[in-house]
């Protein structure tokens, strides 16, 4: 677990060192658009339990590094989606959905003002036997990725990318839940979030 979690900050300061010797972007470009568009596709196919629209979606992610001309690893910044688009089930696809977000989180934070799109960091604490687990998302009405269609809304809006004002929680959705946490949810006639 500590050979993980060293590796996982190794790549984090060696993205953070090639984006930081980028200058920020100013204008929306092709790359930022399909990053984000190809992104969302994964999650939103995720959320909706479509394995075959996740391998499509994590192949458009994959592509959209061909329209940048930033000196990126993109090896690297690759390598999730790629297990994405070869993984044999959800399961799968979701664990690896995990670490690209991660990169994902780095690469929208740097590309904020680069893209129309307001994008938003959600998180749920049940995901992964209680780890829990973000994703991005571009309503703040929670759709978890990793639950699907058995607890939809099961997660709570931590802010906007690039910002740090926390957006109010949409109606309906449940507080984030792990082992620190003692909030209750608010459901309407989903899932519940506290029990699995």
């Amino acid at each position: 677990m500590k050979r993980i979690k060293s590796a996982a900050a190794i790549l984090a300061l060696s993205l953070a060192s090639s984006l930081s010797a980028q200058h920020h972007p100013q204008t929306v470009s092709p790359f930022s658009e399909s990053l984000t568009e190809a992104y969302l596709a994964i999650h939103l196919a995720l959320a909706q339990d479509d394995l075959a629209a996740v391998h499509d979606a994590a192949l458009f992610y994959i592509a959209a590094f061909d329209k940048t001309t930033a000196d990126l690893n993109t090896e690297n910044l690759t390598r999730y989606a790629d297990q994405i688009a070869s993984s044999q089930n959800l399961q799968t696809a979701r664990a690896s959905f995990r670490e690209l977000t991660g990169q994902a989180k780095m690469l929208f934070d740097y590309l904020a003002s680069n893209t129309h799109q307001q994008l938003y960091l959600v998180r749920c604490g049940m995901a992964f036997d209680g780890e829990g687990a973000e994703w991005i998302q571009s309503t703040q009405e929670v759709a978890n990725p990793y639950y699907g269609a058995s607890m939809l809304r099961c997660g709570s809006v931590l802010g906007s990318i690039g910002s740090s004002v926390a957006p109010k929680s949409p109606r309906g959705a449940c507080s984030d839940h792990d082992a620190h946490s003692s909030q209750s949810c608010s459901h309407s006639s989903e899932s519940s979030c506290c029990s699995k």
